[in-house]
């Protein structure tokens, strides 16, 4: 029970980093703008919308934590519950930075949208909850160790 509370907490939270990829694709001409005008480097848009985005972000993580974490019975103390919230917030992270890199990496809106949606949904049926790592096909075990998410959900 506790790996798949884990699971469908990464999960909502992936989906919910998945609108990363249309706002990065909606800010890219007023970004082209300002690097063309020598204003400031990329760089420094991306690491301010961390800054920025991640305690709002952690905010809302934790309001959807405490409810499915005391919901679901899980161990009732306030370590266990800090390490799910933590990893819970990671894995939002490592998510949201890897859209946005889909939306600046792809030339249009659709392709990214492809991409995307492909990725996550590889990232979810290798995930080790779904299809288990041991009934895996050969050619697709290298994807189960690729993701973050993958020893988490197993251990």
């Amino acid at each position: 029970m506790v790996g798949s509370v884990l699971f469908i907490a990464l999960l909502f939270n992936a989906l919910q980093a998945f609108a990363e990829v249309g706002t990065t694709l909606m800010g890219r001409p007023i970004l082209n703008k300002h690097q063309a005008y020598a204003f400031h480097r990329p760089a420094a848009l991306w690491v301010a919308q961390i800054w920025v985005d991640l305690p709002f972000a952690a905010f809302n993580i934790f309001c959807f934590s405490l409810f499915v974490y005391f919901m679901t019975g899980l161990y009732r103390n306030a370590g266990t519950f800090f390490v799910f919230y933590l990893f819970i917030v990671i894995g939002y992270a490592c998510m949201s930075l890897f859209f946005r890199t889909i939306g600046v990496i792809c030339p249009d809106f659709d392709y990214a949208l492809k991409f995307a949606s492909v990725v996550i949904t590889l990232q979810i049926l290798t995930g080790g909850y779904q299809i288990p790592y041991d009934q895996m096909p050969w050619w697709v075990r290298w994807i189960f160790w690729v993701k973050y998410a993958s020893s988490i959900i197993i251990n």
